[in-house]
């Protein structure tokens, strides 16, 4: 991951994972996580979290944490495939170019 990654982005994720998703799977080996349990974690035991769009990034670092182990040949399969977090469209309010170029 620091190969990949800038340290403020690892920070990132550090901070955030240890916060929601660390207590959870603290004493839980990673190849006994499945499909499941993310989705507990994520949408029932992090209930806590203050947005979807909060729970959406989570969902994401888990993802990708998940797949480092897959590329490193730990897991076989990334337990959070196939999950997902809806987040509703936020209505725009800032003006297209068009709307600008029309404008009284």
């Amino acid at each position: 991951m620091r190969l990949e990654l800038l340290p403020s982005t690892i920070r990132g994720y550090e901070t955030q994972l240890r916060k929601w998703i660390h207590p959870h799977w603290q004493n839980v080996e990673i190849n006994k996580i499945d499909k499941s349990e993310v989705y507990d974690v994520i949408f029932h035991e992090c209930a806590d979290i203050p947005t979807q769009y909060t729970r959406r990034n989570i969902l994401k670092m888990t993802k990708r944490i998940f797949e480092m182990a897959v590329e490193e040949g730990i897991l076989d399969r990334n337990p959070c495939s196939g999950v997902s977090v809806r987040v509703h469209e936020v209505d725009q309010k800032v003006l297209t170019n068009a709307e600008v170029a029309n404008a009284p």
